[in-house]
This record gives structure tokens, sequence and C-alpha cells, in this order.
């Protein structure tokens, strides 16, 4: 049964990627670009997440395949194309990094080599983290193991939490150097050992979930219940100290499943081939927005001496990727192959 809810949002959330990265909201009065940013746009990769291992958990379900030949052919899709186009964001960073800020050229080796490991360029570290949290999940997957990854999991998620959103408990606790070398170390609490496994652990919980529960108003009922409490949450954690970039909350632990359940139980209201096409645009809109929006930047920036601002920023790059998307799809039409 194909899904065509899921390839919906994830169109709609590669979109609200955009707009993250080129801060749209801060076109807006105060304090909508907080609400917005914080609210609906940090839902997206949560549900790429948990999209991504609730069909690897349908892969792991009706396949008759091996665990090992599953996270093989999962990870063989997504390293080479993350190297790619880390390789590609990266450029424009060293070239900025040199030419402007006049950093050494083993400096920048280093500092390349270090995001590369631990934080890659160009909205990458999504990548890598499903990449590591597949490894990671494999010895779980070989022994059926499901509910101990996630509980195993959820435990990681609450160290990427102190290093984010719940910062200020490290205070509470007196953790505030060992989480501040860990972000010296690392660069961030977003990655495969911390966020990837949990959700990806999760998304294959939430395809069991999906096999058994077939009660669509419940989960609409749900999805509801939990969206008040996320932004109760975030009420809650606007004043408090965080680290890095606000991103994680608790309350997407389950905000990002049932989205997820509620986009697979969708019934359609597109044909299946355009539904296909709305997934390739996703993965094209993510991987290449950060490219163009550096290269406009750089463009802007000692070309034309003047900055387009946040709305023009976000057209511009949309703009860019769809056109780019729709002449490769001419020449690739019959490519089909997806990544999310």
């Amino acid at each position: 049964m194909e899904m065509i809810g899921l390839d919906v949002l994830k169109l709609f959330f590669a979109i609200c990627v955009v707009a993250i990265h080129t801060y749209l909201a801060e076109a807006l009065p105060e304090p909508a670009p907080f609400w917005i940013t914080q609210s609906l746009l940090r839902l997206a990769v949560p549900f790429f997440f948990t999209a991504s291992g609730f069909l690897l958990g349908k892969k792991l379900h009706e396949q008759d395949q091996r665990p090992s030949e599953v996270i093989g052919c999962y990870i063989k899709k997504w390293l080479p194309l993350m190297l790619f186009v880390e390789l590609i964001n990266g450029l424009p960073e060293l070239l900025v990094a040199y030419f402007q800020k006049g950093t050494e050229p083993l400096e920048l080796l280093a500092s390349f080599a270090h995001h590369l490991l631990c934080y890659p360029y160009g909205a990458m570290w999504f990548v890598q983290a499903c990449s590591i949290g597949a490894i990671l999940l494999y010895p779980f997957l070989k022994k059926k193991k499901w509910n101990l990854a996630l509980c195993v999991g959820a435990l990681l998620y609450g160290w990427a939490l102190l290093c984010n959103n719940y910062y200020f408990l490290a205070h509470t606790f007196q953790l505030d150097q060992y989480v501040q070398f860990y972000m010296r170390a690392f660069l961030s609490g977003r990655n495969g050992v911390f966020v990837g496994f949990f959700y990806l652990a999760l998304g294959i919980k939430t395809y069991e979930w999906h096999l058994k529960n077939k009660r669509i108003g419940i989960l609409r009922g749900g999805l509801a219940g939990f969206a008040v409490l996320y932004l109760f949450e975030i009420f809650l954690l606007r004043e408090r100290d965080f680290l890095d970039d606000r991103a994680l909350y608790l309350t997407h632990a389950a905000l990002a499943p049932l989205m997820v359940l509620c986009a697979a139980r969708m019934r359609p209201f597109i044909s299946q081939r355009r539904a296909v096409w709305m997934r390739k645009a996703s993965i094209w809109i993510y991987f290449s927005h950060r490219f163009i929006l550096r290269m406009e930047w750089i463009l802007c920036s000692f070309v034309i001496g003047k900055e387009l601002g946040e709305t023009a920023d976000f057209a511009l790059v949309i703009f860019i990727s769809m056109v780019s998307f729709v002449l490769v799809q001419r020449k690739r039409d019959a490519c089909s192959a997806s990544y999310f």
C-alpha cells in the first residue's frame, strides 16, 4: 500500500527546513518568529527521522531479508550522497573562512575534518545521524529487540536534550562542565548516537503500531492533545538556558510518530505519480538548499554588496531548487530512488 500522505508531508517539511535556514519567520513582527520557528518549523527534522525509521520498519516486516541486508542497503543509499553533498557544501565554507576571516589553511582543514566527523556542513548531520543510527540499531534488529532499542534510545536522547533545550537542567545537576566539554569536542548533541538511533528505533516501532492500530480518530485525537502539550513545553522553556540551535523538544518524541501514523493513513487525494514527484522534490530541496543559500550569500556579500532579506532568500532558494529539480527530472525521468 502506497502512503501518499508521507510524500506530501515530506515536501511540506522540506520547505519548512528552507524556512528555518533562511530565517523566513524573522520577517514577521514579534513574537511570531519565535513561535512559528519553535512550533511548526522545528517539527520537520523529527518527522523526517521517524518517517525514515517507519519505512525501514516496513522493509524489515515485509521483505524476506536479513536485518544486515536491509541496513546495508539503507546505508549505501545515504553515505555516498552525504559525502558528495557535504564536500560541495564545505567548499564555499572553506573559501569564506579563508578569504573573509583569514583562517590559516591547516586550521581550515582541521575544522573541515572536525565537521565531517561530528557535524557535517549543509544540514547533512541528518544523513550522518541516520547512517550511524542504523548501524547502532543492527544488533537490536538482529535479535528483534525493538523495545530494548527504544528504551536505550530514549536514555541517549535525554543527553541530546541536555545539550539543547534542557541545558538549564545541567545547572541543577552540576553537569555544566561535562556538557560544555562534550559540545566543544563533538559540536552538537544532534547526531546518530543521541538522536538518530532513538528516532529510527521510534520509527520502526511506529510501523508496528501502524499494523496494530487502525483507528484514525484516536490518532488524530492524540496528535491534537500532544500538539497542545508541545506548545506548553515551548512556553515553559522559552526563557530557559539552552545550547546549540534550540531544536530538540521532549514532546517531539510523541508528535513525530503520531504525524507519521496520520500521514500513513491519509486517504489518497493525488495520483501516485504526483506523490512520487513530491517525494523526489523534497529530497532535492533538502540536499540542495544550503549550497544555493551559501552561494547567494557570497554573491550578495562580495559582488552586489547588499543582502536580499529573509523573504527574498527563501523565495530565491525555493525557485532555484525547483527549477533545477524539474530540469534534472526531465533528463532522468526514469529515476525513482528515494532517500527519505
